[in-house]
């Protein structure tokens, strides 16, 4: 697909779909902001800045899909982001090139890049870079406590709490940074803390303690003892 420049949209029109595609997802209704962002999809043939957006919530919609469907449609997410990476001189929004990195590696699971991404955003003034670095060291903490590596786990746990907070600063009003927050402090040993940011992330989504995405933390940071970890 050729992709017009992303500045062919005015910067109403794209405020416009970032925060229609964005209420949804801060409410944990991903299949809400795929709809949205399929219809800007349609409006906007070839537009780089709304083939991000979709190809990002496509990702995010597959993780609440049955095992089959999951695999085919994060396959597709990472089709489309790659090929949008390839063409990046359609783009001259930094901050959406960055974005799209950020969903890249954590749908292929490159915890480290993700990191070292949000590392290099933050050193620019993008303070979204701590989102990128939160999520990259709370998975990647995740992955070394199940080598055993735990000294290092702690440490890469560690550095995404850090990355949170002073995302929180920013932000303060989406839940999942606290999905990821509260993994990050699991791997530390800090149940209170861990249960304390799921809460706060289910207040702020609207959703019960126990939706799909708070199970999931829980669920992996006990498989960590049920393993003797």
């Amino acid at each position: 697909m050729r992709f017009r420049r992303a500045e062919q949209l005015s910067e109403k029109e794209r405020l416009r779909v970032r925060r229609d595609v964005s209420a949804h997802v801060h409410r944990a209704d991903y299949r809400g902001a795929l709809a949205a962002s399929a219809r800007w999809r349609r409006r906007y043939p070839g537009d780089f800045s709304v083939a991000a957006h979709y190809a990002s919530v496509l990702g995010d919609y597959a993780e609440q899909c049955p095992p089959g469907r999951r695999r085919r449609l994060q396959a597709e997410s990472v089709r489309l982001m790659r090929d949008l990476l390839r063409r990046t001189a359609c783009c001259r929004q930094p901050r959406l090139v960055g974005m799209l990195r950020n969903e890249y590696y954590w749908q292929t699971k490159q915890r480290r890049k993700q990191y070292q991404l949000g590392v290099v955003e933050a050193r620019r003034g993008y303070k979204g870079g701590y989102y990128s670095q939160g999520v990259g060291a709370a998975w990647h903490a995740l992955e070394l406590a199940r080598s055993g590596r735990w000294t290092l786990a702690r440490r890469w746990a560690g550095r995404a709490v850090t990355a949170w907070k002073r995302y929180e600063k920013g932000v303060p009003d989406y839940y999942n940074q606290f999905v990821h927050r509260a993994l990050a402090e699991g791997v530390r040993g800090r149940a209170a803390e861990m249960e304390a940011c799921l809460r706060r992330g289910a207040k702020l989504a609207g959703k019960p303690i126990g939706y799909r995405e708070f199970a999931e933390v829980r669920e992996a940071v006990s498989s960590l003892h049920r393993v003797g970890l």
